[in-house]
């Protein structure tokens, strides 16, 4: 009976040795074992995990780690025969030997298989992450592109759409000029304005006439820059002529102090 129990706990442990958690495969098996019986009643054979043997009769250590207690629970003194009971226990672990290894290699061989497959995923997801990250800057850079590109264009539509309405301003303004008093006119003066790429244009007004009349005259001109005042060469001063909301009608040619002929510089605001 004391065998047929040996031998079913160490069938036992080949069994689960394979459902062993991964890394414990290089670890040795160790298992501590407690037999107890009654020569009087076999019902009574139990056997248990020990933790700790205190009062063990036969204590054995094989080389597979396989600690085992014997005792028969009817006699004080243990079990008698710790020779005989050495001798089963090599005999079964002798026995057992070969499915012990090949279950120890079959682990070691799954557990191999599963760290290089968990390697093999770490590598894989490193390599998607460095591929994505790659993708993402390329789209970034991308995006930077096409916006530069996209501001490109909006500035060209709106400079464009600024000399359309640039030229239909002209258009309108043009409409606006007096015409243009006759040489012998008493009350005749003759402006000359120099533009800022050095041409010369000239025109008459009639002195009681507004200067805005004058900064039609320049804006309408193609070389006059968009955004210009008018000066005096002597003393140097700025002339109101330009509308605006506060002074939608400037003072005349008269009441800006402007003689018979006067010759008047066009300064580019831009420049």
């Amino acid at each position: 009976m004391l065998s047929y129990k040996l031998f079913r706990e160490q069938t036992f442990l080949l069994q689960n040795y394979h459902r062993l958690p991964a890394g414990n495969a290089a670890r040795p098996p160790e298992q501590k074992h407690v037999l107890c019986h009654d020569d009087d009643d076999i019902a009574t054979l139990t056997d248990c995990v020990c933790v700790q043997c205190v009062e063990s009769q036969v204590v054995w250590k094989a080389e597979r780690e396989l600690l085992f207690w014997a005792r028969n629970t009817n006699s004080p003194e243990g079990f008698r025969g710790p020779g005989e009971l050495i001798e089963k226990l090599e005999r079964i672990l002798q026995d057992n030997e070969a499915s012990l290894i090949a279950a120890r290699a079959e682990r070691e061989e799954r557990d191999f298989t599963q760290t290089l497959r968990r390697e093999q995923d770490a590598a894989y997801l490193e390599s998607l992450k460095a591929d994505q990250e790659k993708e993402r800057k390329r789209r970034e850079e991308q995006d930077k592109i096409d916006q530069e590109k996209q501001r490109l264009v909006d500035e060209e539509n709106k400079r464009k759409e600024m000399i359309q309405e640039r030229e239909r301003m002209k258009e309108e303004l043009k409409i606006e000029i007096p015409e243009e008093p006759a040489v012998n006119d008493p009350d005749v003066v003759r402006i000359g304005l120099k533009l800022p790429h050095g041409s010369r244009i000239e025109r008459r007004f009639l002195k009681n006439q507004s200067l805005k009349f004058l900064y039609y005259f320049a804006f309408c001109h193609e070389d006059c820059p968009d955004d210009f005042h008018v000066v005096t060469n002597f003393p140097r001063r700025t002339l109101p002529c330009e509308p605006s909301k506060n002074g939608p009608d400037p003072p005349s040619f008269e009441e800006a102090g402007l003689g018979k002929n006067e010759m008047l510089f066009v300064q580019d605001n831009e420049a």
